[in-house]
Order: structure tokens, then C-alpha cells, then sequence
């Protein structure tokens, strides 16, 4: 009997890594592009401004997450608008941001935002 030639598909190591290494890539792009968004369980968008991950924020760059914050909750005002109160929460620095009919709290220490909607803070 002639034994078959066929040959059995071995997969050649070079092809797999190679494979492997572009799913990997594809991978992390897509997890590098993918937005993190925040979200209330309101379904109401949080702000992320990465620019000030590990830096304390001033007042104005405050102001200025505030305003953008706002906005996403429908309402257009400025930064002369803005009530602004700096307290301490739970053993860290806040400021507490009031417009007309919003109010939120943002750490001075990355810029994140704990609260959306909080209740009127007194100095």
C-alpha cells in the first residue's frame, strides 16, 4: 500500500507568535482608545479631566471642571456664575462648586469629582 502523502497541518511556531503578538496589539488599542466613562446610577455622565490626575487643582481649574460638569446636566453658566467653597471631606480637601441649580464636589487632589448634587454647604 502507498502510504499517503498528504501532509498534516502543523501550525509553524513563527505564524502563531506572530498571530498572538497582532491580537495583542489589536487588543490594547482598543483598550487604550476606549473611553473610561464615569456614570451616576442616575445614568448622569461624570467629567474626567485626566490632565490633572495627581495634581492639586486651583480654584479656576475647578471652575472649569465644574462648568463642563454642568453643562452635561443642562445648564449653560460661567465661571462669574459659580459659588465656590473649599471644605474638607472625609480627611480630604474639596471644593464644593454651586451654580443656580446644581451643586457638586470635586477633590483638589486629582480633580475628581464625589458629588453631584450635594446639599448646600455653609463655611
Amino acid at each position: 500500500m502507498a502510504k499517503s502523502k498528504r501532509k498534516r497541518f502543523k501550525p509553524d511556531l513563527y505564524n502563531v507568535a506572530t498571530i498572538f503578538c497582532v491580537v495583542l496589539i489589536i487588543i490594547s488599542v482598543i483598550i487604550i482608545i476606549k473611553p473610561n466613562k464615569k456614570v451616576t446610577p442616575y445614568g448622569v455622565e461624570i467629567v474626567q479631566e485626566s490632565k490633572y490626575k495627581n495634581k492639586e487643582i486651583t480654584e479656576d481649574d475647578a471652575k472649569e471642571i465644574a462648568i463642563k460638569q454642568f453643562k452635561i446636566l443642562g445648564e449653560n453658566t460661567t465661571a462669574d456664575q459659580l459659588e465656590i467653597i473649599k471644605l474638607k471631606r472625609n480627611n480630604e480637601l474639596c471644593y464644593h462648586i454651586a451654580s443656580h441649580k446644581n451643586n457638586l464636589e470635586i477633590k483638589i487632589n486629582g480633580g475628581e469629582i464625589t458629588k453631584i448634587n450635594a446639599a448646600s454647604v455653609d463655611e
